[in-house]
C-alpha cells in the first residue's frame, strides 16, 4: 500500500461545492502556518463524501498562498524553510510501516511550521501516526463531513454533465446530497447521450458505488444490511431481530459498520438508508422470492410503528408518534423493600419482554456509558435516554446500573450459551 496520494495534480476543473465552511477553516490553518504554528486537521467521513476532493482543494490553496505541499509520506522536500501542508488521504489505512516513514519526514520538517492533514472514515482506530502527530502539533482540529445541501448538490449535478442540462430534480433528492452518487448518475447520462449500451434498472456506475460499499463491510454486515432493505428505506430493529438470530449488541456492531460506510445514516428517529437510491439498490440485491419469506416470517408489528405501502409493493417503515399517553413522566422504580424478592433467574426472564431499543440501551448503560455518551452513541436525546431507562427499570424490577448491568450480564450470557 502506498504511503500517499497524489491529491494537487492536475487541478479540479469543477468548484468545489457545498464545503465553503470547510475550506475556510483549511485556508485559516494554513495561514497559521506562516505564523509559526504547526496543526493537526482530520477529515472524517464515509466513502464517496468528499474527502479527497477536499484534500485536494486544501493543495490548491496551500499553492496560492505559498506553502509547500507534500502528498505523501515519502515525497521528496524541498530545501527551503516555507510552511509546510502534508496530505494524508485515508490515513487509517496507511500500511504497517508508516512509522518510520513518518518519523524520517518529521525530521525534515523540523524547522518549519506544518499543518498535516489527515482523512479518515468514521469509527477507524487510530494509528500510531495519529497518536505521533497529535504529540507533535500545537493545535488538532477535527472535520465531518456531511451531506451536501440542496443548492450545493444541483451545482454539483450541473457540473456534472459539462453543461449539459442538469439530472432531475428528483434524481438530485434520491441521492440524498451525497457527491458520489450524483457524480455516478451523471456519468451514467452522460453514457445513454452519447448512444453507449446502458443495462436496465440502476446506472451500471451506480451499483459499482454500492457494491463498493457493500464490500467494506463484513460478511455478516452485509447480510443484515440486505435483509433491513426488504422491510424499507427506514430500519427497525425490532424487524431484524423478529428474522435473524443476531441479538441486539451485535445488530449495533453491524450498524455502526453500515454508518461507516456510509450506506445508513443516524437520526433522532433511528435509522435509514443514506439515500433511496442506495435502499433501492441494496434492496434490488435481494431476490424477490427471498423478500417474500423474510416478509413471512416477520413478527406482527407491536404498536411501537406502523407500515404503509412505498412503491413496487415494498413496505417502508414509518416513524411512530408517541401520544401523550407515551410521553407521561413514567413512575419511579419501587424501593427495594416494596419489590417482591427477585433471583438471578427472574431477571434474565423478564430481559426477552424488553424492546430491541430498550434491550441496548440497558446494555450501553450497564457498560457504563452516561445518559449522553447512550444518546450521542444511538442518536437520542439524553432526555430520551431517560425515559427509556425508566421503562427498564420498571420491567426488569431494578433500582440501579449495579443491579441492571447483572442482569444484562446474566441475560446476554444465557443468549451466547443457547446458541
Amino acid at each position: 500500500m502506498s504511503l500517499g496520494t497524489n491529491l494537487t495534480a492536475p487541478p479540479h476543473r469543477n468548484p468545489l461545492r457545498g464545503r465553503t465552511v470547510e475550506a475556510a477553516t483549511v485556508e485559516a490553518l494554513i495561514r497559521h502556518t506562516h505564523r509559526g504554528t504547526s496543526s493537526l486537521l482530520t477529515v472524517e467521513a464515509p466513502p464517496g463524501m468528499g474527502k479527497s476532493r477536499l484534500l485536494a482543494e486544501a493543495g490548491q490553496i496551500a499553492q496560492r498562498l505559498g506553502a509547500e505541499v507534500i502528498d505523501s509520506l515519502r515525497a521528496p522536500v524541498s530545501p527551503l524553510r516555507t510552511p509546510a501542508l502534508v496530505l494524508l488521504d485515508n490515513a487509517h489505512r496507511l500500511p504497517a510501516d508508516a512509522g518510520s516513514a513518518l518519523a524520517g519526514l518529521r525530521a525534515q520538517l523540523t524547522d518549519r511550521p506544518v499543518l498535516w492533514l489527515l482523512s479518515r472514515t468514521p469509527g477507524a482506530d487510530l494509528t500510531q501516526t495519529d497518536i505521533a502527530l497529535c504529540g507533535a502539533t500545537d493545535f488538532q482540529e477535527r472535520l465531518i463531513l456531511g451531506p451536501l445541501s440542496e443548492p450545493a448538490a444541483r451545482l454539483l449535478a450541473a457540473d456534472v454533465r459539462s453543461g449539459l442540462p442538469g439530472l432531475t430534480a428528483r434524481q438530485v433528492e434520491e441521492a440524498g446530497g451525497h457527491p458520489a452518487t450524483l457524480l455516478a448518475l451523471g456519468a451514467h447520462q452522460d453514457r445513454t447521450e452519447s448512444g453507449c449500451a446502458v443495462s436496465p434498472g440502476h446506472p451500471s456506475a451506480l451499483k459499482h458505488l454500492v457494491d463498493g460499499l457493500l464490500q467494506a463491510c463484513s460478511p455478516a454486515c452485509r447480510r443484515t444490511v440486505r435483509v433491513a432493505a426488504v422491510f424499507g428505506r427506514h430500519i427497525s430493529f425490532d424487524d431484524l431481530i423478529s428474522v435473524t438470530d443476531y441479538s441486539p449488541v451485535t445488530l449495533l456492531k453491524h450498524f455502526d459498520e453500515m454508518t461507516a460506510a456510509g450506506l445508513v445514516r443516524c437520526h433522532e428517529a433511528g435509522y435509514a438508508f443514506a439515500s433511496h437510491l442506495f435502499w433501492q439498490a441494496v434492496r434490488d440485491t435481494v431476490p424477490d422470492q427471498v423478500q417474500e419469506i423474510v416478509l413471512r416470517q416477520a413478527t406482527p408489528r407491536k404498536p411501537a410503528a406502523r407500515y404503509t405501502g412505498s412503491g413496487a409493493g415494498h413496505p417502508a417503515a414509518v416513524p411512530h408518534q408517541r401520544s401523550s399517553a407515551d410521553t407521561a413522566r413514567e413512575p419511579r422504580p419501587r424501593s427495594r423493600a416494596a419489590r417482591p424478592a427477585m433471583d438471578e433467574s427472574d431477571g434474565g426472564e423478564r430481559w426477552p419482554a424488553l424492546t430491541a431499543q430498550q434491550q441496548i440501551i440497558a446494555t450501553l448503560a450497564a457498560d457504563g456509558l452516561t445518559n449522553r455518551q447512550i444518546g450521542e452513541r444511538i442518536f437520542l436525546s439524553p432526555h430520551t435516554v431517560n425515559y427509556h431507562l425508566r421503562k427498564v427499570y420498571g420491567a426488569l424490577q431494578v433500582a440501579s446500573r449495579i443491579e441492571l448491568s447483572r442482569i444484562v450480564h446474566l441475560a446476554l450470557s444465557a443468549v451466547e450459551a443457547g446458541r
